[in-house]
């Protein structure tokens, strides 16, 4: 079923909306994952979907697409737990918040020229406006902004 976010067992996985002012265009658009691979690929359908209701540039959510992916890939691999993924709308482009239930730290590792992982934190540093971590209950949030042009 095209254009439908699904759960890993087929339901539609619960999604919240939030509006700041009706007329502001800030919006924030919540959903919570289950903590298996095939949520990377959701995350990045749903972040993709909330971008382009607000007419974003097609380079900017390649870029929060793939920004999102590292930072799901990181709570499924260092977290394990499901993953509440939020969109927000904002007048200078867009936030996407990654919570997980893991109290460990994000920060990019210390990685050699060899390494085929642990570049995730380095990429999101490089592409984003900013990004940084939170507490958040038992767990954390990690998010970036990309600034940018929404409609």
């Amino acid at each position: 079923m095209t254009g439908r976010l699904r759960d890993h067992d087929g339901r539609e996985p619960a999604v919240n909306v939030e509006r700041s002012a009706p007329s502001s265009g800030e919006e924030t658009v919540r959903t919570v994952l289950p903590a298996v691979a095939p949520s990377v690929a959701a995350a990045r359908r749903f972040v993709a979907a909330a971008m382009r209701r607000h007419e974003a540039q097609p380079e900017m959510i390649d870029t929060a697409c793939l920004l999102t992916s590292e930072l799901v890939t990181n709570a499924l691999v260092h977290a394990g737990s499901r993953v509440e993924l939020a969109v927000s709308t904002l007048g200078r482009g867009i936030r996407v918040e990654v919570g997980d239930a893991s109290r460990a730290t994000a920060q990019p590792r210390a990685i050699g020229a060899e390494a085929v992982a642990g570049r995730g934190l380095h990429i999101v540093e490089a592409m984003s406006s900013r990004w940084g971590t939170n507490a958040a209950g038992a767990g954390k949030r990690v998010w970036f902004e990309l600034d940018g042009t929404m409609a």
